[in-house]
């Protein structure tokens, strides 16, 4: 993976080894995200859903768990993070997920805005790439919550890319019926 950092944003890219079907086909769903996150389901697990597919956008949606903070990123960022004030309550502690047909992610968390693509390089390669941007007057204290998230985000990212590419592997095994997208 590479990154950079700006003002603003930080910036990051990473190849995958897959077709790009199977990164989408990974990121349509939620219900992986119980037992391929540990992060995730320890974050917001109890509260995570999907809203049907409309328009070309998913959404996803979770307000953190009452009791999270079994894993040391998640309990120090529900430690650390500021409450946002500037939210209105029913966001101020939520995760918020639109997947935008049909290569595009946006993730919304009180301390950061992420957005994420995936580009086919080609029909077994795929780039990922994305953003994670901080508010303008960010705080230490939003710096260290951005920073744990990111924590918690390279980890989910990692599974991802380890599920892509058993996604990408079935598909291409004798028993493959076929890919739906």
């Amino acid at each position: 993976m590479s990154a950079r950092n700006s003002r603003s944003a930080y910036i990051w890219t990473q190849k995958s080894p897959v077709n790009w079907k199977s990164v989408r086909d990974v990121d349509n769903e939620g219900y992986h995200v119980a037992m391929a996150h540990p992060a995730l389901q320890d974050l917001y697990g109890a509260t995570y859903f999907d809203e049907p597919f409309v328009n070309g956008v998913s959404r996803s949606f979770a307000t953190y768990n009452p009791h999270a903070g079994r894993r040391w990123s998640v309990r120090e960022y529900m430690k650390l993070a500021p409450e946002a004030t500037h939210l209105p309550e029913h966001l101020r502690k939520a995760c918020i997920y639109y997947g935008i047909f049909p290569n595009n992610g946006l993730s919304i968390m009180p301390e950061s805005v992420q957005f994420y693509q995936e580009f086919a390089l080609s029909t077994g390669e795929t780039l990922l790439r994305g953003a994670i941007y901080r508010y303008k007057d960010e705080t230490r204290e939003q710096a260290v919550a951005r920073y744990l998230a990111y924590r918690i985000d390279r980890d989910t990212m990692n599974e991802d890319v380890q599920l892509s590419v058993w996604s990408n592997e079935s598909m291409l095994s004798e028993a493959s019926e076929g890919f739906y997208l």
